[in-house]
């Protein structure tokens, strides 16, 4: 099968300049966000301004074993059980952007005047 078309070698340059560029900024991205993360951790205040940052959490336990539990010795006892199982926490850093400073921010000094 012939093709009248044929593939660039410069669009073939580019998907591969622009893979390379993507894996180095992706890796810089996840170093940048483990830094945030562990700021985040320690409690590190953010500066005020147009962007802001917190952590997700959320916490996992190994599933199998419950569904067991609870037909056998039923809920409550399953709680108590589920309690001795190691909980593992996962921690997501969330950036977000504010199109304009929110509006809570700087209230702390115009708290106590009155309009």
């Amino acid at each position: 099968m012939t093709h009248q078309i044929q593939i660039n070698q410069s669009e073939l340059q580019e998907i591969s300049d622009l893979q390379r560029e993507l894996a180095w900024k992706e890796k810089h991205l996840d170093e940048m966000k483990n830094t945030l993360m562990v700021l985040l951790r320690e409690g590190v205040p953010i500066e005020k301004g147009r962007f802001d940052a917190r952590l997700i959490t959320r916490v996992g336990r190994p599933v199998p074993w419950k569904q067991l539990f609870i037909e056998r010795i039923g809920q409550a006892a399953a709680d108590l059980i589920k309690r001795t199982f190691k909980s593992h926490v996962y921690y997501e850093v969330q950036v977000t952007e504010h199109a304009v400073l929110p509006l809570w921010q700087g209230r702390e000094s115009s708290e106590g005047e009155e309009t």
